[in-house]
């Protein structure tokens, strides 16, 4: 149940940061607290998922803590990006926002390549 319950929040927070970043380009007053709302719903979601590592070297175990530091990093920089949005009303909101995203999809990409089991041959 706990597994599901993240992939759910994971899901619905990065829906909501895209309705936020898509519209944000509209002027729409809600976008804002959208990257809020999604950039919060990302955090919890990241510091509460766990991999297993128990049958990874010491080496892999280490880069696996390192992606998932900076997974929660991202989530705090698209949290800090609605902030800005919100509350400064400047542009500075786009580059917490690339950092987060690129962030994000970069250590997905490589958390799975660290996780994926080798086939032995």
């Amino acid at each position: 149940m706990k597994r599901k319950l993240l992939s759910t929040l994971l899901f619905l927070g990065l829906a909501i940061t895209f309705l936020g970043a898509v519209t944000m380009i509209l002027h729409w007053p809600y976008a804002a607290p959208c990257l809020i709302i999604g950039g919060a719903a990302l955090t919890i979601a990241f510091i509460n998922t766990h991999y297993d590592t128990s049958s990874l070297q010491k080496e892999k175990i280490i880069r696996v803590k390192r992606m998932r530091t900076q997974q929660i990093f991202s989530g705090i920089a698209i949290f800090a990006a609605g902030a800005v949005a919100y509350y400064l009303h400047n542009t500075m909101w786009i580059i917490l926002l690339t950092y987060g995203s690129i962030t994000i999809l970069w250590s997905s990409f490589v958390l799975d390549k660290l996780l994926k089991p080798r086939k032995s041959e």
